[in-house]
C-alpha cells in the first residue's frame, strides 16, 4: 500500500510506501506507518470533538471511481449538508449527509469530513 500526501487536485504526489498498519475495530480507519519521513507542511486542523448539527454544512473529498465506475484523475470535492447522527454498521457514531452539489463513492472511506474549517469525521 502506498500513500500520497498532496493538497492537489490533479497530482497525487509521490507515493510513500507503507510497511505496518493497525485497523480499528469500531470503523473504516486504518492508522498507517510509513517506511519514511513525511514532511507535510500544512494540514487541516482536527476538531476535538464535533456534535453533529442538522444544517451545517461541511466538506467531503476523495479519489474515488466517478459515475459509472470511470475512474478518477484527480482529488474530488463535494459540498454536504450534515442532517444528524446515528451509529454506524460498526456500532461507532455516523454523521449522515446529504450532498449539495456532489456525494462520495466507492474509493472514498477515509476522506476527510470538514466542517468550520477543522476535520470532524472520515
Amino acid at each position: 500500500m502506498n500513500v500520497y500526501l498532496s493538497n492537489s487536485t490533479s497530482n497525487r504526489g509521490t507515493p510513500i510506501a507503507v510497511d505496518a498498519m493497525q485497523s480499528s475495530s469500531n470503523g473504516d480507519v486504518v492508522l498507517a506507518h510509513l517506511i519514511e519521513p513525511a514532511l507535510v507542511n500544512q494540514n487541516m486542523p482536527l476538531a476535538g470533538s464535533y456534535d453533529a448539527t442538522a444544517g451545517d454544512s461541511g466538506v467531503i473529498e476523495g479519489y474515488s471511481l466517478r459515475a459509472y465506475r470511470v475512474p478518477t484523475s484527480g482529488l474530488y470535492k463535494a459540498d454536504v449538508s450534515v442532517l444528524g447522527e446515528s451509529a454506524d454498521a460498526y456500532g461507532g457514531r455516523a454523521i449522515h449527509l446529504e450532498g449539495v452539489n456532489g456525494s462520495s463513492n466507492h474509493g472514498d472511506s477515509g476522506g476527510p469530513l470538514v466542517v468550520n474549517g477543522q476535520i470532524v469525521g472520515v
